[in-house]
């Protein structure tokens, strides 16, 4: 058993070893990049090989006196699985109960002299102060857990609304009109059991295409508006606009169709995602005048044409209207999918679904030179 007040020097199971002095992840003596709640985490479950380490437990451990939701833990976990790659089972869910970590692990001492260690990926990191800065983190796609650490750090201070781009979102924002991009991505290929047997499997699953999604849209300058389930709506334009919103928006959805396919590697169905984009005049921001922080109502159709062209789309597509693809002139690769009834007295919407970028010689000619009208 690890004692976290007499650590080893090394700790071993499988391919894996542990040097906690420097926090480091080594897999067959290659160092793993690991965010630090993830391997707080990994602690924790070798303290306990073989036990079920409860869900309440282990958000005591890594977050102590804090209340954090469960699907950060389950981010945490997902950060794991995928860091520990083939060996993913390491890790078991206890349905109802929490998680068990299945390896034989076997701890040497600091007199083991002959072992050669690779130099730590990163000099171990300081104390963090209180700040409300964020930190700049570049992690590749999927890295839940590097992005739930800045939020954390964001968020030691004093609870704070939904920001991605370094742009902060007031308590009591008025509200205000604008031109915004909508996007509304849904995860496809997840389901639980009428029952309710798969149910943990399933949160653990969104609680990663969540994370997933707020890493993304975070580095393209998008606000997470709303999150229901396996649905998230993101908006480009808002708190602050930018130049090309409607570009970023793509950008952030064609990055996500290919991030969400790597989320569950090992499942019978892959999980991906399907997007709608629409671009209009929306009123957004504390409607009623209460300054009751996070609830930012929107007035405006941007955002339910984008759940509509989600709800048309294909499982990993993206797919946008007429103003959008106005926007982005010639610098994506479209195909015209023709009209979209909308049930309702206005005309069909006409859509395309997005390629990818397309090759031109120049960012002026693609946005000035052959204009496609409708």
């Amino acid at each position: 058993m690890v004692r976290p007040s007499d650590p080893p020097a090394i700790i071993e199971f499988g391919r894996f070893s542990i040097l906690p002095h420097r926090r480091q992840l080594l897999a067959e003596g290659r160092p793993i990049r690991l965010g630090g709640r993830a391997f707080d985490l990994l602690l924790a479950l070798l303290e306990a090989p073989g036990a079920v380490v409860g869900k309440d437990e282990l958000l005591r451990r890594i977050w102590p006196g804090r209340v954090v939701e469960e699907h950060r833990l389950q981010g945490e976990i997902s950060a794991l699985r995928k860091a520990f790659g083939a060996d993913r089972d390491l890790i078991r869910t206890i349905s109802g109960r929490g998680y068990q970590f299945t390896g034989e692990i076997r701890e040497l001492g600091a007199g083991v002299g002959a072992r050669q260690v690779p130099a730590p990926l990163a000099d171990p990191a300081p104390p963090r102060p209180a700040t409300n800065l964020s930190e700049n983190v570049s992690e590749l796609i999927g890295r839940v857990a590097a992005l739930a650490e800045v939020t954390d750090q964001a968020t030691r201070v004093a609870p704070q609304p939904e920001f991605a781009g370094g742009v902060w979102i007031t308590e009591h924002d008025a509200a205000e009109r604008r031109q915004i991009t909508a996007m509304s991505c849904e995860a496809v290929g997840l389901a639980a059991r009428a029952d309710g047997v798969g149910l943990e499997d399933l949160a653990e699953a969104i609680g990663a295409f969540q994370h997933c999604v707020s890493e993304i849209v975070g580095r393209h300058s998008g606000f997470i508006a709303s999150r229901l389930g396996n649905t998230v709506l993101v908006l480009f334009g808002y708190p602050a606009a930018h130049e090309h919103d409607a570009e970023r928006a793509i950008h952030a959805g064609l990055e996500l169709r290919a991030a969400v396919k790597t989320l569950r590697p090992d499942a019978d169905l892959a999980m991906r995602c399907r997007v709608g984009i629409a671009t209009g005049m929306v009123i957004v921001g504390d409607l009623d005048g209460a300054g009751e922080g996070q609830d930012h109502g929107i007035v405006g159709d941007a955002p339910d044409l984008a759940v509509r062209l989600q709800m048309s789309a294909q499982p990993g597509t993206v797919t946008i209207e007429p103003t959008t693809w106005r926007l982005i002139g010639n610098l994506f690769d479209c195909r015209d999918l023709g009209a979209l009834d909308t049930n309702s007295d206005t005309e069909p919407m006409r859509r395309w679904q997005v390629l990818g970028e397309s090759v031109v010689a120049s960012r002026f000619e693609a946005l000035h030179g052959s204009q496609l009208t409708l």
